[in-house]
């Protein structure tokens, strides 16, 4: 009979966080058409010509055209926000909702 040993939980972790693909829990691959499209202006690049990394925590680089650029994503759940690294972040719930900026 099998046994599951601490070294098969071990391959087991790595081979679902592999699966993942993202740092960030649920959501961050959703920033990353975000995080290209202000790249795409900051870096003044084509988009063909970027190239977007993903690393822990919601942090992108871009790099193209000898420029790059990183940004941070802020997501809740599937929905994302992307600022450069240096912008301050305002949380989703403390954000305004677009009821209270529209004109009445």
């Amino acid at each position: 009979m099998p046994t599951f040993t601490h070294a098969s939980a071990l391959l087991f972790f790595m081979v679902a966080t592999a699966a993942c693909g993202t740092g960030y829990p649920l959501g961050a691959q959703n920033a990353k058409p975000l995080v290209l499209n202000d790249a795409e202006k900051d870096l003044d690049c084509p988009v063909e010509d970027i190239r977007i990394d993903e690393e822990w925590g919601g942090n992108f680089e871009a790099v193209g055209c000898g420029r790059k650029a990183r940004y941070k994503a802020n997501c809740y759940g599937v929905s994302c926000v992307v600022h450069k690294d240096d912008e301050v972040l305002v949380p989703f719930r403390d954000r305004t909702s677009p009821e209270e900026l529209s004109p009445r």
